[in-house]
């Protein structure tokens, strides 16, 4: 039988103390060396790691007969005291009255006590049960931060000590220094207080173990989002010492006051940071867990949470796409707020408009459509939303819209002139619908003002030559019709219009200031883009011209490097100098060595020079190239 006599030590418990510095103090009194002293003699009752954990039954029983307390007044100094305030049971239903072991892991810290030094120093000195309490991080009479790390030796608090006052270096924790809070989160830690003390329903009509619950979920999230924990720990300028965790459970706090703006400023925040799963896309994948969680506080009859998170999604998430696969949107109600929210998917918004959905995006791009497009998975794929009352008002503009044909009439020119200037991107807004390209009213309008507000052409000179004379004549320096009229109506290129007509058949431009900027912009354009073939076969040696052939097979022995863009090559002005300066052909191998082709080729078949490329190293090729620092080697 083991032995519960009563111990002859009397302590009695102190207002909101705990059963584990209950204990301690006895064994304080006793004399013992540490407390496991107690435990041994309640060697044949089981008790938990954690004493605040012990619940009703004998081992509480043999407990309080040891101490020589009532049971009921040691069943206060444990966490299932707070039963009726902690966990989560559905509505309606009785309150529970005892903590399981997940919700008191969820809730309670003993692993790493907390003390306020202040109170330590107060005799007489024992621990209070809610500094183990998760979100609460401070004290609330003293109004300062509790400590979870002895000053002197920097490691954390003993759970079972002997003194509550001292740390295993023997540091006395009452010499801590105090370190102060703000005003603010004072008060989110009193309220937080308040909320133990009575079980009514507080937040979007909770009751205070929902909203425990519901912050405890939001902690966990917040903690995940180092931007928001940042945000908040400048705002309310916590000291160092507070932790990442404690940051958090002040800011899930704070949400919960100040709903639902709050919320909405963290879910923005929130679905930025990147979760376990590599794509980018789709709901949960954005916000983890809430969504589900807030579902099951709803099934549970506390539809707070689910209709905050919910009235978000429908207002103000742009980055995926809604239906009834989300948990929050799985009945009627809910399904038919999807189908009614301002925002609709890109595919709906094509079907709407009669357009292709990758026009969608190039208009939402281009601010016709307000929206959002956003890459989906690493195919090339995007996902896109749009406003429905962007679609209404460019559907208006829409009704008034000038097709490719009676745009060319208006304009007078060739219908391929105008698709021209469609790809080019000279008319903002066309889009290209079922029946055709649809040009803007205003975007023709402003195409038509670069003409009218011209200077009239008094009187026809030679330098003064038509639009169509102009493309033809320097048409293969890259002077195409768009790149003419863009040169105008950016003011490069001096124009007149003829009298008696009013659209571009009668635009005359400057043929010298053509040609001048059509040599500059040509050379540009090679310096910043680069060479096409059949240009850089022309210019790659000047004296030696080729034809683009020649270059396709240097292309394919790698002497060449080229990019494909669209159907054609493409070689960067580096790779021309680069192989200008590593390779040469045989005319320059020839004035180098000072001597004739029929001699080099005689070397070649001797071996004194090997060249890089040639028909006896790459059948069918071309024109001969040799490596300049073998030829500079067999010079000397």
């Amino acid at each position: 039988m083991p032995f519960t006599r009563p111990l002859p030590a009397r302590e009695p418990p102190q207002p909101g103390e705990s059963l584990t510095s209950y204990v301690s103090r006895h064994a304080l009194a006793m004399g013992y060396e540490r407390p496991k002293s107690i435990r041994s003699l309640l060697e044949g009752f089981p008790l938990p790691a954690h004493l605040d954990c012990l619940g009703r039954g004998p081992p509480l029983r043999a407990l309080s007969r040891l101490l020589g307390q009532r049971e009921e007044s040691l069943a206060d100094l444990t966490i299932h005291t707070y039963a009726d305030r902690i966990v989560l049971v559905p509505r309606n239903e009785p309150p529970a009255e005892s903590i399981d072991s997940k919700t008191a892991g969820r809730f309670f810290d003993f692993a790493q006590p907390r003390v306020c030094p202040a109170c330590l120093d107060e005799p007489p000195a024992y621990e209070r049960l809610l500094w183990q309490f998760r979100p609460i991080h401070t004290c609330a009479r003293h109004r300062c931060l509790l400590l979870n790390r002895c000053p002197a030796c920097q490691r954390r608090l003993a759970p079972n000590r002997l003194d509550v006052t001292g740390c295993r270096c023997r540091f006395d924790l009452r010499a801590s220094p105090i370190v102060a809070i703000s005003a603010e989160v004072g008060a989110l830690d009193e309220t937080i207080h308040s909320w133990l003390s009575r079980p009514v329903l507080l937040v979007a009509g909770m009751p205070v173990a929902t909203c425990f619950w519901w912050m405890e979920r939001l902690a966990s999230a917040i903690q995940r989002t180092p931007i928001w924990t940042a945000r908040v720990r400048h705002e309310q300028s916590l000291p160092v010492a507070v932790s990442e965790a404690a940051v958090a459970w002040l800011a899930a706090a704070r949400i919960l006051m100040r709903e639902p703006g709050e919320l909405g400023a963290f879910l923005n925040a929130f679905q930025g940071v990147a979760k376990h799963r590599g794509t980018t896309t789709g709901v949960s994948r954005r916000f983890g867990l809430l969504l589900r969680e807030a579902a099951q506080l709803e099934s549970l009859g506390y539809p707070g949470p689910a209709s905050a998170l919910r009235t978000y999604l429908v207002e103000h998430y742009d980055q995926g796409h809604l239906n009834s696969k989300v948990c929050l949107f799985r009945s009627e109600q809910h399904r038919r707020q999807v189908q009614e929210r301002p925002w609709i998917t890109q595919t709906a918004a094509a079907r709407r408009l009669k357009v292709r959905p990758a026009a969608v995006g190039a208009l939402v791009e281009q601010g016709f459509l307000t929206g959002r497009v956003t890459p989906a998975g690493e195919q090339g794929r995007t996902i896109g939303l749009v406003r429905r009352d962007s679609i209404d008002a460019f559907q208006q503009q829409q009704r008034t819209a000038f097709s490719v044909n009676q745009t060319a009439k208006k304009l007078g020119m060739a219908r391929h002139c105008v698709l021209e200037l469609i790809h080019a991107g000279a008319f903002p807004g066309a889009v290209r619908s079922r029946a055709g390209w649809r040009i803007p009213e205003k975007a023709l309008q402003v195409s038509l003002n670069v003409y009218q507000n011209q200077p009239p052409l008094e009187n026809k000179c030679e330098h003064w030559i038509s639009l169509r004379h102009a493309t033809r004549q320097f048409g293969s320096q890259g002077m195409n019709l768009v790149q003419v009229i863009q040169l105008v109506r950016e003011g490069r290129l001096a124009a007149r219009r003829e009298l008696g007509k009013e659209n571009y058949q009668g635009l005359f431009v400057d043929a010298k200031e053509l040609g001048r900027l059509a040599i500059s912009i040509h050379a540009e354009r090679e310096t910043c883009e680069g060479y096409s073939l059949q240009r850089l076969a022309r210019v790659l040696v000047p004296s030696q011209p080729f034809k683009d052939v020649v270059l396709r097979k240097w292309i394919r022995a790698d002497l060449l490097i080229a990019e494909r863009r669209g159907n054609a090559w493409w070689i960067a002005p580096e790779e021309v100098g680069r192989f200008r300066a590593t390779y040469c052909l045989a005319a320059e191998a020839c004035r180098i060595l000072n001597i004739s082709r029929a001699t080099l080729s005689r070397w070649e078949l001797s071996s004194r020079v090997a060249p890089v490329y040639s028909r006896r190293t790459h059948p069918g090729a071309g024109a001969s190239v040799y490596r300049r620092e073998d030829i500079r080697r067999l010079a000397q």
